[in-house]
């Protein structure tokens, strides 16, 4: 086919071989454009999927925390008796305290009413 052939040209005079190569690579630019612009995408959506899976990685299970908590609850009783044990004894004293003090005050009484 030559130029001149009317097949070949749009009523303007140009060439639609040409114009229709021009669509093409004009199309193809965007599919290229699309295609880095999907590919930077999901190479964020794969980092932030891995940064996922590590942060999950890295978490407490369920079973280690039961048996933490258990351990932890464990902890908390012993130390509740010793406080408890403490607390008697603090108890204790201050009443036989309070029996010496009452024993003495009656001694003292005595010795007072016997002396008159």
């Amino acid at each position: 086919m030559t130029p001149n052939n009317p097949i070949m040209r749009s009523s303007d005079g140009v060439c639609i071989k040409d114009y229709v190569d021009l669509r093409f690579a004009e199309a193809q630019r965007g599919i290229d454009k699309a295609e880095a612009t999907m590919s930077a995408r999901l190479a964020t959506m794969n980092e932030f999927r891995d940064q996922l899976k590590d942060q999950a990685g890295r978490f407490i299970t369920r079973d280690e925390m039961n048996a933490l908590l258990g351990q932890m609850r464990d902890d908390v009783k012993s130390l509740q008796k010793i406080s408890d044990r403490a607390e008697g004894k603090a108890s204790q004293n201050s009443m036989l305290f309070a029996a010496i003090v009452s024993i003495v005050g009656l001694i003292l009484g005595l010795v007072n009413m016997f002396n008159k």
